[in-house]
């Protein structure tokens, strides 16, 4: 009887396992943000900093912090510029930074806004490799 109970529990185990490692692989299952999600919410709170920088009211002490945070994600912008093509650059910066829509990039560059919308994911994909490393590497290996 013994053994009936431990073969169901060892298989009741190996199937609760594989049901989460396929939800994990098909991205049904995140307990934790991934380094894409992570990236994406940076640039917000880059975005935002620019902003801080930008407002005379806001006290030096505090821009001073906010512009010692900015550099990290400036080394990150340069390190993104040579590893993307120029076009996607372009438009990820332009859709980031100058406030153009996805409609807006793509009239202007005569393109589809899918593309613009891959293009802009790849740029935060490929940055993620920048700002964070131990994610991307964990995201790949599981």
């Amino acid at each position: 009887m013994n053994n009936i109970y431990d073969i169901v529990s060892v298989s009741a185990q190996i199937t609760g396992n594989t049901l989460i490692k396929e939800l994990k692989t098909n991205n049904m299952l995140q307990l934790e943000e991934t380094a894409y999600e992570k990236t994406k919410e940076e640039v917000h709170n880059f975005k935002k900093a620019l902003e801080i920088l930008s407002n005379e009211q806001v006290p030096k002490d505090f821009k001073r912090e906010i512009a010692l945070y900015s550099t990290h994600m400036q080394n990150a912008l340069k390190w993104l510029k040579d590893h993307v093509s120029e076009q996607e650059f372009i438009l990820f910066y332009q859709f980031n930074f100058n406030k153009q829509s996805q409609r807006e990039l793509a009239i202007v560059h005569k393109i589809d806004e899918k593309t613009v919308r891959r293009a802009r994911n790849r740029c935060l994909s490929t940055l993620s490799v920048f700002l964070h490393p131990e994610l991307f590497i964990d995201e790949i290996l599981d």
